[in-house]
């Protein structure tokens, strides 16, 4: 069902509330979080990006965006490369570039300790 993206991450926050940390955090703060931030990259590619590649980046995220729960955005943003182009010019800069290594190194790590745990990561 069609909605705005902020029901589908409400919807998705609130469903994680109330059960473990690890869940809490695989599926609600991941979901937002991920959906959110190419969301905030989509619009900024508008401003640093050529125009088919913002384009592109906007409707593929509503495809995910514009839905009444958002389950497995981090899926959907895999294909999205010019998310990949964006952080690539940002690690240019050295503090940003160790702060993208930091945060998804830890996510890395994370979630590689969940799969060896044979614990459902998303």
């Amino acid at each position: 069902v069609l909605s705005a993206p902020w029901v589908g991450a409400d919807a998705v926050w609130g469903s994680g509330l109330g059960y473990s940390p690890r869940r809490t955090l695989t599926v609600s703060v991941s979901e937002v979080a991920s959906g959110v931030l190419s969301g905030l990259l989509a619009l900024y590619a508008l401003v640093r990006m050529r125009t088919t590649y913002a384009i592109y980046l906007l409707l593929s995220w509503a495809t995910f965006a514009f839905t009444s729960f958002w389950a497995s955005t981090t899926r959907y943003i895999l294909p999205l490369f010019p998310v990949f182009i964006l952080l690539s010019v940002w690690g240019e800069r050295r503090t940003l570039h160790w702060a993208i290594c930091i945060c998804f190194g830890m996510a890395y790590t994370l979630l590689l300790a969940l799969f060896i745990r044979g614990a459902w990561a998303f």
